[in-house]
């Protein structure tokens, strides 16, 4: 589903929840531009979601493209929303992080390349994408207004006993955060633990919540 055509169906409702977001925290969708001062935005998502969410705010990933689907591509009200959004979101909490899994799908952190040609080229823009697009749209925002807002930053929680979920590797100009967490609510050490548990349970986890909800201020 998150690969094939049903992305184009998904992502576009995805890109109608930042809309409503955007203008019910104030944004005119008719004036307003990625540079302007506003509200910022955290981004939560589980397991595959964070593919979809990536996905939904990159204003360059134009994904299958069906043409029975025509009603469902970016709009130029789209774009603007993604690229505002995406200038705004200080950070992504990844529950059940599958950033590794994703990196087979074309979703991963920028890459460097010693060759130059076309298709070397390609396939770097390919697998950086759309972290890519919320970085550099970050970063530009931050020139603007570097002394009143924080620098981009993932945490991702991932349970060991999970194995649909890893670590999330070092982003160049992210501040990446991963935390091991022992989600399932039934186990019988060390032998058994429930792999549905260990990987549904991370939106019941206290721990959790707190850590998103309740941050502890800084010093």
């Amino acid at each position: 589903m998150a690969l094939g055509t049903m992305q184009e169906i998904l992502t576009a409702g995805i890109r109608q929840l930042l809309r409503k977001t955007i203008e019910g925290a104030g944004a005119d969708l008719q004036t307003m531009k990625p540079a302007d001062a506003g509200p910022d935005f955290f981004v939560i998502t589980h397991s595959l979601g964070s593919y979809l969410a990536l996905a939904a705010i990159d204003s360059d990933w134009l994904g299958p493209q069906n043409p029975a689907l025509v009603e469902f591509a970016m709009s130029r009200e789209d774009k603007l929303t993604i690229d505002y959004f995406s200038a705004h979101a200080t950070g992504f909490y990844f529950l059940a992080n599958q950033l590794r899994l994703l990196e087979l799908a074309g979703l991963s952190a920028p890459t460097q390349s010693s060759d130059d040609s076309p298709s070397a080229t390609e396939s770097t823009r390919t697998k950086s994408a759309s972290i890519t697009h919320w970085l550099d749209a970050r970063q530009a925002f931050l020139q603007h207004h570097s002394s009143t807002v924080p620098t981009p930053q993932i945490i991702a929680w991932s349970d060991p006993n999970d194995l649909l979920s890893w670590d999330v590797p070092n982003i160049e100009g992210v501040d990446v955060v991963n935390i091991h967490v022992r989600n399932s609510g039934f186990k019988i050490l060390p032998f058994l633990v429930l792999p549905n548990s260990a990987h549904a349970n991370y939106a019941k986890n206290q721990k959790i919540l707190s850590r998103i909800f309740k941050p502890n201020p800084k010093p």
